[in-house]
Order: C-alpha cells, then sequence, then structure tokens
C-alpha cells in the first residue's frame, strides 16, 4: 500500500514540478521585460523628441552587452 501511495504522489508531483517551474520561468521573463520597459521610459522621460532615437539605440547597446555578458557567464565553470 504505500509503495501505491508514493507512486502515485510521485506520478502528481512530476508535472505539478514541470509547470511550476515553467510558471517561474514565464514570470522571470515578464519581470526582466517590466524592468527594461520601465528603465527605457526613465530613459526618455528627460529626452527631446530630436534625440530619442539615439537614447533608444544606446539602451539596445547597452542590453546587447548585458544580455552577451549574463550568457559568458553561465557558460564559464
Amino acid at each position: 500500500m504505500g509503495a501505491e501511495i508514493m507512486t502515485f504522489l510521485l506520478a502528481i508531483a512530476l508535472p505539478v514540478a514541470g509547470i511550476v517551474k515553467a510558471w517561474i520561468g514565464y514570470r522571470r521573463v515578464v519581470a526582466i521585460e517590466q524592468w527594461r520597459t520601465l528603465r527605457l521610459e526613465a530613459a526618455l522621460r528627460s529626452v527631446d523628441t530630436e534625440h530619442r532615437a539615439n537614447v533608444i539605440t544606446a539602451c539596445a547597446r547597452v542590453e546587447a552587452t548585458a544580455v552577451a555578458r549574463c550568457a559568458d557567464s553561465q557558460r564559464r565553470p
């Protein structure tokens, strides 16, 4: 009887763990995008319209550099 209960709990726990992992990954991506948007909005708030394109380009370069550095640091042992 104990083995049947453990098998049943394991059969439930594995899919639930997968769903929780996917949800955490999704929420992480959403939080990162919200942070990026807020940072870009803050940068654009104090800029004249003629310089907005330059600010957006600069923010995109900063993001690309940050993503590349993060990826490099995750590859290192």
